[in-house]
């Protein structure tokens, strides 16, 4: 808890656990004693248990979260979608605007259509360890953002998969799409590194659900780009919605997990 919030409301938001540099990170939506959606980041050290706060009140409202360790360059990366602050300013009805937002508000990776009142076209997927940063996914809209509360029309909205390269300072680089699809609400993006032993070339793993039920795997280049994929994965496998579960175990395979 924090002086004026606490970890309730568990509608909306995400909880997020990783383990780095000696201390575990959490970072989890909080609902403030006065009314309002936030998000707090917290350390604990591993070996003493000792407890401290990142910050209290970061993106509000928090709607969905990361949170990744990349020991490479001794480094965690939180990431979180807002439907107002950081970034609105001014009136809610004809100034909102939502974004994916880094550390807080230190970078920000897009802006996105949202409404300060729970509605905001982006939803986090998961990120993957680069050898010098981060590879995000995630799913947004492509069209060009609009202020205000009116932005957010959901009947004229359409869901794609983005893919961003975010450095070791945690600077977002430029948004590369992996889907462009007018019909359809791409969500559920998962990402990790994966090393075949026949290609040394750095590749990633990403993944995503296409409703209603069609599961994609796909390879791609540190850049974004195609190496293999989509393909059609839904007869073998599936994963949870927005639980960003791929990650690399041990001996270099890509794994997950899932309740059917």
């Amino acid at each position: 808890v924090n002086a004026d919030n606490n970890p309730d409301a568990f509608g909306l938001g995400d909880s997020r656990l990783e383990y780095g540099d000696g201390r575990y990170g959490a970072y989890y939506h909080v609902h403030s004693d006065s009314g309002h959606e936030g998000d707090t980041l917290k350390w604990v050290d591993a070996a003493t248990g000792a407890e401290s706060t990142g910050w209290s009140w970061g993106c509000s409202h928090s709607m969905s979260n990361l949170l990744r360790y990349n020991a490479a360059i001794d480094t965690f990366m939180p990431a979180c979608v807002t439907d107002c602050y950081p970034g609105t300013s001014g009136d809610f009805e004809t100034e909102s605007i939502g974004g994916i937002y880094l550390n807080h508000d230190d970078s920000k990776v897009l802006d996105v259509d949202a409404g300060c009142n729970g509605d905001v076209a982006g939803e986090l997927g998961g990120a993957a360890l680069a050898p010098d940063g981060f590879k995000l996914v995630f799913n947004a809209h492509q069209a060009p953002v609009t202020l205000g509360q009116a932005s957010y029309d959901e009947s004229s909205m359409n869901q794609d998969i983005g893919f961003s390269s975010v450095a070791g300072d945690l600077e977002a680089g430029a948004v590369v799409w992996l889907t462009s699809t007018p019909d359809v609400d791409e969500a559920d993006a998962s990402i990790a590194g994966w090393q075949p032993a026949d290609d040394p070339a750095e590749q990633y793993v990403v993944g995503w659900f296409e409703p209603p039920s069609t599961y994609f795997l796909a390879r791609v280049d540190p850049a974004g780009s195609f190496i293999e994929g989509p393909t059609d994965v839904s007869s073998l496998v599936a994963w949870g919605h927005r639980d960003d579960p791929f990650r690399v175990a041990p001996n270099g395979d890509v794994v997950w997990a899932w309740f059917d």
